[in-house]
């Protein structure tokens, strides 16, 4: 692992990917290649294909086609699930089961040959640098990482299908959907911002009333008891402002 991993970071082609990412494309490029694809055609399939499908069946029965014809298109619609629950088994077990293990294996090497070399080299010769060893939230991660391709191609699909659908009534649609989510994103963000404010001068109203009860008896000893109403009263204020 010290010699790949040297032998990766002494590369002429340069990246910003880290150590550990390159070396796991390095030795499983073939696996996440087909991991990806997997995903992709899922993302397709989950978009495009229902919509077709549900889109045929309620034009079947609307235009009150044969049974033949119905029958058919409820095959498809059972074939379109299977194959979209496999190809999600599929992405999810190459992915995840697969490829966050291996990465976590490798994690787990690459920590225990650092920690034997401790002190043997000077500072910044280190090879092996690595983000932390927790393989619950290394699993978390791949597993938003695998869904990645699956949404940018649901996304993709069910863009396409839906302008090729509705013509310019499906652009208008989206671009009204498209000011609805910027709108939404700046009210989250101002909401988080005031969420924080709050927050602040919650722990200012928190920290003197606990001044307050530590130090009671100090506090009707000298008859400071209005002063520190006055400022619990001013704190509270500022919270509800």
């Amino acid at each position: 692992i010290d010699a790949r991993a040297a032998a990766l970071r002494a590369s002429p082609r340069r990246s910003k990917l880290p150590l550990l990412v390159r070396l796991i494309l390095d030795e499983r490029a073939a696996l996440c290649a087909k991991g990806t694809a997997a995903g992709l055609v899922h993302g397709l399939v989950n978009s495009c294909g229902r919509f077709l499908i549900i889109r045929a069946a309620i034009d079947a029965v609307v235009g009150g086609s044969p049974p033949r014809a119905r029958v058919g298109i409820a095959v498809a619609l059972v074939c379109v699930l299977c194959s979209e629950a496999t190809l999600q088994i599929f992405a999810k077990h190459i992915g995840i089961g697969a490829v966050a293990h291996y990465l976590g294996g490798r994690m787990t090497t690459m920590l225990v040959s650092k920690v034997s070399r401790v002190g043997a080299r000077p500072a910044g010769a280190e090879e092996t640098a690595y983000v932390a060893a927790d393989l619950a939230g290394l699993i978390h991660n791949v597993r938003l990482t695998v869904y990645l391709p699956t949404g940018l191609a649901g996304l993709v699909g069910g863009v396409v299908v839906l302008v090729a659908t509705l013509g310019w009534s499906g652009v208008a649609g989206l671009c009204a959907l498209a000011v609805c989510m910027a709108a939404n994103l700046r009210v989250s963000v101002a909401t988080k911002d005031a969420d924080k404010v709050v927050q602040a001068r919650l722990k200012d109203r928190l920290r003197a009333m606990k001044q307050a009860s530590d130090g009671m008896k100090a506090i009707k000893l000298l008859g400071w008891e209005e002063s520190y109403v006055t400022l619990v009263d001013a704190r509270r204020a500022d919270e509800v402002a």
